[in-house]
Parts: structure tokens; sequence; C-alpha cells
């Protein structure tokens, strides 16, 4: 094997050792945005009991919801509050 050759070969040793390795980091995931929009608006306000935040109110209900019909359902409802409240402006 010439000089060439064992280069190659060293990196190529070196390239399946580091992707072999352990992360030195776990990686860390995010709950999903709307989640965390969620809290904060239970935290520091927002939401009430106007048409915009109930409709927001059903969005995250048909997000989290278990069934496909119920989440239709919520998703309905969510639109119909929006587009009364938009018609009022």
């Amino acid at each position: 094997m010439n000089e060439k050759e064992k280069r190659r070969q060293h990196r190529k040793e070196k390239k399946q050792k580091a992707h072999n390795a352990p992360s030195a980091a776990p990686s860390l995931e995010m709950p999903p945005h709307f989640l965390m929009e969620q809290v904060m608006r239970s935290m520091f306000g927002g939401g009430g009991s106007d048409p915009d935040s109930e409709a927001q109110d059903l969005a995250y209900k048909a997000i989290k919801a278990t069934t496909q019909q119920e989440a239709l359902k919520f998703a309905r409802q969510a639109l119909e509050k929006n587009l009364a409240a938009s018609t009022r402006c």
C-alpha cells in the first residue's frame, strides 16, 4: 500500500470512528410550538372570552384530539369562531 492509499484508509477509519462514537451532548427535543404558546398564554394572559381566543382554544383542542372526527369537529368550530370574529371588524 502506498502513502496515498494509507492516508485514504486512515481518513476512512477516522470517519467511521467519529460516526460510531456517542454524541457528546444528548439531543433535546423541544415540545411542539403550539404547546409552548398555549402555556405562555395561560401564564401571561391572552385568551379570554373574545371570539379570537375561543377559536385559538378550539384549535388547540383540535391538535390534541385523540380521534380524527374529534379533531375535525374542533377545527370546524375554530374556523366558524374565527370567521365570525373577522366579519365583525
